[in-house]
């Protein structure tokens, strides 16, 4: 076997399979999904517009400006404050509750199943077939005295 990088030993590298294209995984993190929930409410405006809204503010702030440079932001913060309340508390508090419910209702009917496979049928010998002694017994009389 020689130095060179070029060779593998057999069965060792992965020459002749295929390259697997696997598709992106999705960014499941929190602060993503929130800021995407979050987008409608928050407005950028352009310059024309920064400077008339600049004008109400220096109407309402006295003085207080923000540099020509930046872009206006307006933020809808009911909006904001209503995702933020339905993301960290609503549907929380409605998946435990779900879940509560579904463990209460439904986890008993596995385990009375699991027990009645568990626990023996008849106690008594013969319990299985005392409705055939019955029906014998019509026949012959047996026990009608």
């Amino acid at each position: 076997m020689s130095d060179t990088s070029d060779e593998v030993p057999h069965g060792h590298g992965l020459r002749g399979h295929p390259h697997l294209n696997l598709p992106a995984l999705p960014d499941l993190r929190f602060e993503n999904s929130y800021l995407r929930s979050i987008n409608p409410f928050i407005t950028l405006h352009d310059a024309d517009a920064r400077g008339e809204i600049q004008k109400q503010e220096q109407e309402s702030l006295a003085g207080v400006v923000a540099p020509p440079d930046t872009p206006a932001v307006n933020v809808e913060w009911k909006g904001i404050l209503w995702v933020t309340a339905r993301d960290q508390v609503v549907y929380p508090l409605l998946q435990g509750f779900l879940w509560g419910i579904t463990s209460q209702y439904l986890l008993p009917l596995p385990r009375a199943w699991w027990e009645g496979l568990r626990q023996p049928r008849s106690k008594r010998n013969g319990d299985d077939v005392s409705w055939l002694r019955q029906w014998t017994r019509s026949f012959t009389g047996a026990g009608k005295i």
